[in-house]
């Protein structure tokens, strides 16, 4: 099916160290962040794969891998990094 193998790609691109773009549209800027962790459970449950954002200029954050974007993509969302 081919939303699991994007999944599956997404969850291969995906790793601690990974960098982010958040871009919030209209005139509010972009926000840059790095994944510092990846949660596949919560008390052995298996969850949807959950990447542990820390932001440059926001709090940190739980962004469920189905809302990260490709990178290169210019959308209003959160996006993998170019660099």
């Amino acid at each position: 099916m081919y939303i699991m193998r994007v999944n599956k790609e997404r969850e291969n691109m995906i790793e601690i160290g990974t960098k982010l773009e958040g871009n919030w549209g209209a005139m509010i800027p972009v926000s840059y962040g790095t994944v510092t962790g990846i949660i596949k459970s919560v008390n052995g449950v298996t969850i949807p794969t959950t990447a542990v954002v820390e932001w440059d200029d926001l709090p940190m954050e739980n962004i469920g891998f189905a809302r990260i974007g490709a990178a290169g993509s210019k959308v209003i969302g959160i996006t993998l990094s170019d660099d």
